[in-house]
């Protein structure tokens, strides 16, 4: 079941402005319903919001976003995200790029599983 919030909640949530969220809109991989002058979000936009934003933090070009969301649908996964875009994709690192390839072999440490962190190791070096 979608549950509707105020459009300023989700940016604050997602920390990224309100203009940010409703170019998505634009760009029609959201939808915001607007009720009595106020602009709402589904959770269900909230989440697809968020994935942008991650794909965003991959270096994705706007034409890449828009080919992953038109092809994709919730749950997403990283796994089919460069044979969509036709192209590797990685995650900055200091040393270097973890791909989305290292992503799925991730290590989860016992101790920090409980957290609810995840450590990515790729070629001795490690970022969260």
């Amino acid at each position: 079941m979608n549950t509707y919030q105020a459009l300023s909640s989700v940016a604050h949530r997602l920390k990224v402005s309100e203009p940010d969220l409703m170019d998505f809109e634009q760009r029609r991989w959201i939808s915001c319903v607007k009720k009595n002058g106020s602009v709402f979000l589904s959770s269900r936009d909230e989440y697809k919001a968020k994935f942008i934003l991650h794909l965003r933090c991959l270096r994705l070009t706007d034409e890449e976003i828009g080919k992953v969301m038109d092809a994709e649908e919730p749950p997403y996964s990283l796994a089919r995200i460069p044979s969509i875009i036709g192209r590797p994709v990685g995650l900055p690192l200091d040393a270097g790029m973890i791909t989305v390839e290292a992503v799925l072999q991730i290590e989860i440490e016992d101790a920090r599983t409980e957290a609810g962190l995840l450590l990515l190791r790729a070629n001795g070096k490690t970022g969260i």
